[in-house]
């Protein structure tokens, strides 16, 4: 009896097998097109959408994966149509694989693009396709897309390593432009000022190997922008003041003339910023305090610490507001103020704005830097050799 009740058991539960659903349509890593990075141009009324894919067996790093010598790293392709779907559609009737986009790292977008409202069409693709993520990092461009995404690390090192798909790395070592993704570039949309700026990099045949000359990204810019329009342009010298204001900073070199015609370097670190908004009557300013610890890289014989200290600091108020009256050239809130005035005086914030802009002069910052500094053990006086 208890043999029987046994065996029907096995029976009814090999019966539910029946019904588990398989992995029939699953698709194998190594059968899919894998895109690293996006590029959208505008040309003839028309999107141009430029793909980077790369090769998962590279990407891996793995011996199994058959990656060898002569092996295609990158590939751009691109297709064009009246809108960005359209175009990617039409990108999709040449790719011979199916296009994975999980991985995808990056965002360029020229000028071109960004003055005839990318950014909306752009955004609105990654953040309603289910295999995109929020960590894309967003930048703006003036050189040819298809160089720009073809330019790869050296070292033949992972293309997920680039500067592109991995700009943090490099920002910690040298803080200039601070990268924004995709996540943070809803959120500065969505709030006040509603605009952004996101690195303006360019490619340049810096580096050199054994076999060719290796094409290089920089970021040598800033650019402005809203979720319709391209509002401006800072170049590298008319940037330099936001690394100073922003939260994500690290460390950064500053070279200092002093009284006598001589250049010191410092490398500035430990920054910590406070803007406050200043309501007397009708009257609305900004106090910027800045304060920063610095390091001398080669400690001066005849200079004292204390005039270091203060060339130091008005080369870093000088640049802030240098960057501030630019952003003003091209009607920007470089800085952000807006949104400072909206999470700390709401009501005077509602009383001044005009579609989440306030009224911004020259006169509008008062900037104070206070900076600390000092010469470790290895920067003595004088050079290492004579």
């Amino acid at each position: 009896m208890k043999r029987t009740i046994r065996n029907l058991l096995i029976l009814a539960m090999s019966s539910f097998l029946l019904f588990l659903s398989g992995c029939w349509d699953t698709n194998e890593p190594e059968q899919m097109v894998y895109a690293q990075g996006m590029g959208v141009d505008f040309k003839d009324n028309r999107y141009v959408l430029y793909l980077q894919t790369i090769n998962l067996s590279l990407l891996a790093k793995s011996e199994a994966s058959g990656a060898g010598a002569g092996q295609v790293k990158v590939e751009v392709g691109y297709a064009t149509g009246k809108t960005i779907d359209e175009a990617i559609f039409r990108y999709y009737q040449i790719s011979q694989r199916r296009i994975f986009f999980g991985h995808l790292a990056f965002l360029v977008l020229t000028d071109d693009a960004l003055k005839h409202g990318a950014v909306k069409s752009a955004v609105d693709f990654l953040d309603r396709y289910r295999e995109t993520r929020y960590n894309i990092w967003m930048y703006a461009t003036k050189s040819p897309l298809k160089k720009t995404l073809l330019a790869t690390p050296m070292f033949e090192v992972s293309n997920a390593l680039s500067r592109l798909s991995d700009p943090k790395v490099i920002f910690k070592q040298n803080s200039f432009i601070p990268p924004v993704d995709l996540r943070e570039l809803i959120i500065h949309l969505n709030e006040p000022s509603h605009e952004v700026n996101i690195p303006l990099v360019q490619t340049k045949e810096h580096l050199t190997t054994e076999q060719k000359r290796e094409t290089a990204i920089q970021v040598n810019g800033a650019v402005a922008i809203t979720s319709s329009e391209l509002k401006g342009v800072f170049s590298e010298n008319k940037i330099k003041g936001l690394r100073w204001i922003t939260d994500e900073f690290v460390r950064a070199g500053l070279r200092v003339r002093l009284p006598d015609h001589s250049d010191i370097d410092l490398v500035v670190d430990k920054k910590k910023v406070k803007v406050e908004p200043v309501i007397k009557g009708s009257n609305l300013t900004f106090n910027i305090k800045v304060r920063a610890k610095a390091t001398i890289l080669v400690m001066p014989q005849h200079e004292k610490l204390s005039t270091i200290k203060k060339e130091a600091e008005q080369k870093i108020k000088k640049q802030i507001i240098e960057t501030y009256a630019q952003g003003l050239n091209i009607n920007s809130d470089v800085y952000r103020l807006s949104h400072v005035l909206y999470k700390k005086e709401l009501r005077k914030w509602n009383a001044v704005q005009s579609n989440g802009a306030i009224p911004l002069t020259k006169d509008s910052i008062n900037v104070k830097v206070n900076l600390q500094v000092k010469h470790g053990n290895k920067q003595r006086i004088g050079p290492t050799i004579d």
